[in-house]
């Protein structure tokens, strides 16, 4: 299943917090990406967070995975998670 996971990051903690786990969550995160787990990761235009397409057997799946990331495992991030299927109009589109 393909779940879009919106990662913010707490905008109460200071900056030096993500700068010591900066490396380590890059690491990881391109970990998930030779997994197969992520399939896409964008930063957040202002800085906020990042945007992660992943592949996994559920939400829970996907939550446990990203529990490992060093920001999460730090009280760091705030991740929102949206399971999404194909557009439902592709298919009204194909029997036209």
């Amino acid at each position: 299943m393909k779940i879009v996971c919106i990662a913010r990051r707490d905008s109460a903690a200071p900056a030096e917090s993500f700068d010591e786990l900066g490396d380590a969550e890059i690491k990881q995160a391109m970990q998930f990406a030779v997994e197969g787990f992520v399939r896409e990761i964008y930063s957040i235009a202002d800085g906020s967070g990042a945007v992660i397409v992943a592949e996994a057997d559920s939400v829970e799946a996907a939550k446990a995975k990203l529990d490992r990331l060093p920001f999460a495992q730090a009280g760091l991030l705030e991740i929102e998670y949206v399971p999404v299927k194909a557009y439902r109009g592709l298919a009204k589109l194909a029997e036209a």
